[in-house]
């Protein structure tokens, strides 16, 4: 739960050096299967095992967030559990060959075609699997004024 909050935090700092009077929001989003951290895979055949072991499973998204605003910072993360069908080897293989798998944590983006056939159910912000929490982000930016 920390890694993607640090790193959402180094992204917002990195900006802030070069940027006065503005908002500075970083962030990232990991996906974890049973204590295991599912990057973007680096090839077909990680793309393949990645969404191969969370078939028919449940895992976490997990997104952290760094505001940088006016002096003031605010770091917070948002978790979604999300739970998949069993997905066959054809429809694997059918989304690594017409999508882009290899820029997306856990290879999937729950927008695309493999989450309207894929999920079963969703526990949290679906928004935060997309990408960013923006309910949270608009929550802690009324916080810093």
């Amino acid at each position: 739960e920390e890694i993607p909050v640090q790193l959402a935090a180094r992204k917002a700092q990195y900006f802030n050096a070069f940027t006065e009077n503005y908002v500075i929001v970083g962030a990232d989003t990991i996906v974890t299967f049973k204590d295991q951290v599912l990057g973007k895979p680096k090839n077909e055949a990680e793309a393949h095992a990645y969404l191969s072991m969370l078939s028919g499973q449940t895992h976490r998204v997990i997104s952290g967030c760094s505001i940088i605003s006016a002096g003031q910072s605010s770091d917070f993360i948002d978790i979604t559990e999300v739970k998949f069908k069993e997905l066959g080897r054809q429809a694997i293989e059918h989304y690594i060959k017409h999508y882009q798998p290899f820029d997306k944590a856990g290879a999937y983006a729950i927008q695309e075609w493999i989450g309207l056939i894929g999920v079963e159910w969703i526990k949290g912000s679906y928004v935060n699997v997309v990408g960013l929490p923006v309910h949270k982000v608009y929550e802690e930016l009324l916080k810093l004024g």
